[in-house]
């Protein structure tokens, strides 16, 4: 399972506005912004693009017993290559699971690791275009600080 923990820096004064109650939501609405859609955030998929193994690897199959199978899946049509085969399982597999110092995102996929993970990301998935969760994080922290500041706001608010 692939997970990374909500950090609140950046609201600072803020958040100690808040009763210790309510804190928790900060971190929770952060993390929803990081998770995103389609367009943005860790549910956003790479452009389809294909990139041979050998590129990547340096050589198409590491053993015969892998080419053998990759020639007998090609021929009964389990593995298309060159297609877009992708059923958006990864995406589909990121949520927000609230924990007692606020959130943490996580996608228990298995193969998501090897597409997102900071120290496991496959090269030929680095190729293709998927980038790693601190990668993404790091892009959207604006949007982040900017979606708890609004969240502490409407917090106060509506104390």
């Amino acid at each position: 399972m692939l997970s990374t923990e909500i950090n609140t820096r950046g609201l600072g004064k803020k958040l100690r506005l808040l009763p210790r109650k309510l804190k928790r939501e900060v971190p929770l609405a952060m993390a929803t912004y990081l998770v995103g859609n389609s367009k943005r955030g860790l549910k956003h998929e790479p452009r389809y693009k294909t990139v041979s193994r050998k590129r990547a690897y340096g050589k198409t199959f590491f053993t015969d017993k892998q080419r053998r199978y990759f020639f007998w899946a090609k021929k009964q049509g389990i593995i298309k290559p060159g297609r877009n085969n992708r059923t958006h399982e990864m995406s589909k597999g990121w949520r927000v699971v609230p924990v007692k110092s606020g959130a943490r995102v996580v996608n228990s996929v298995p193969h998501a690791k090897w597409s997102h993970s900071n120290t496991e990301q496959a090269r030929l998935n680095a190729l293709v275009g998927w980038r790693r969760v601190r990668d993404i994080e790091e892009s959207n922290r604006k949007g982040m600080v900017a979606e708890g500041i609004k969240t502490v706001d409407r917090l106060i608010k509506d104390l």
